[in-house]
């Protein structure tokens, strides 16, 4: 019940503010005015009150061996994958251009290795024709004379010529003894041969400055008169006896008309002109 803005318990009489619910004294339950001079009055709250947050840090315990944060990872910069997303060129551009270089790389040795082995196999096939020209061959002493050395028949060629063969003086000193031999083979082709006695100082066997001049020049030299043909392949060889002893050095050349044989031993220098191709067998047929 209320009064002149008053409230009082409906059962005992005591006196209670308008918002109660229970009278204080008798526990009675009130029906509160909700309504006061100025309008609805707000029920007091029965629950507890939220908590006012103010600004400021909130404490925590220290808990120990918790490590940093990892720091945030900062961005690539510069190497070449930089330089291409400069471009706005991204690591399969990158990937691409490599594989086009290698491409390109394996292109180029492959055309080199083509062009090296085409430029060697005339020069693998001389050399090989070369060594084989290691026939033995007998000494030609200062006792045995020059005519007599020469033989009659040189496999399928016999002898047609022996006859003396005139050098300059400068020559001589060289070769004081030379002749100019021709043979002929059953079918009619012709081999010529110029082969002169040493003097022992520019023999092979020397093995000085002089004598290794001397056989570097007339290798070297003896070629350029003969007319051998077209594009002529030179290889050297070695000059050994019936032992594998080396006693010389030689040279062959073929060209596509004709052959030449050039060889300086330890007591003879010589110089064969045969047939394209029957070079290597001449000479093999030769004894010195």
């Amino acid at each position: 019940m209320s009064e002149g803005g008053s409230h009082f318990c409906e059962n005992c009489g005591t006196e209670t503010r308008q918002t109660t619910s229970f009278c204080p004294n008798c526990g009675t339950a009130q029906h509160p005015d909700l309504e006061g001079p100025n309008g609805p009055l707000a029920e007091e709250p029965t629950g507890p009150l939220a908590p006012i947050l103010k600004p400021g840090r909130i404490s925590t315990p220290d808990v120990p061996n918790v490590p940093p944060p990892p720091a945030p990872a900062a961005p690539a910069q510069g190497g070449t994958g930089g330089f291409l997303r400069s471009f706005g060129l991204g690591a399969g551009t990158y990937i691409g251009m490599a594989v086009a270089l290698l491409v390109l790389l394996v292109i180029a040795v492959g055309v080199w290795a083509l062009l090296l082995a085409d430029a060697d196999s005339s020069r693998g096939t001389m050399k090989k024709i070369a060594q084989q020209l290691s026939g033995g061959k007998q000494e030609a002493t200062g006792e045995v004379s020059l005519q007599d050395l020469i033989p009659n028949q040189v496999g399928d060629y016999t002898l047609q010529t022996n006859e003396p063969y005139e050098l300059s003086s400068k020559e001589k000193e060289a070769n004081p003894e030379t002749r100019r031999v021709t043979y002929e083979s059953s079918e009619g082709d012709e081999v010529i041969q110029i082969v002169g006695i040493l003097t022992p100082r520019y023999a092979y066997s020397e093995q000085t400055t002089e004598s290794e001049r001397f056989i570097d020049g007339f290798l070297e030299a003896g070629v350029k008169g003969l007319d051998l043909g077209v594009d002529p392949k030179r290889s050297e060889f070695q000059v050994t006896d019936a032992s594998g002893k080396q006693v010389g050095r030689g040279v062959l050349v073929q060209g596509t008309e004709s052959d030449a044989v050039l060889w300086v031993n330890e007591r003879l220098s010589a110089v064969v002109k045969a047939p394209a191709g029957e070079g290597q067998n001449f000479y093999d047929d030769l004894p010195y």
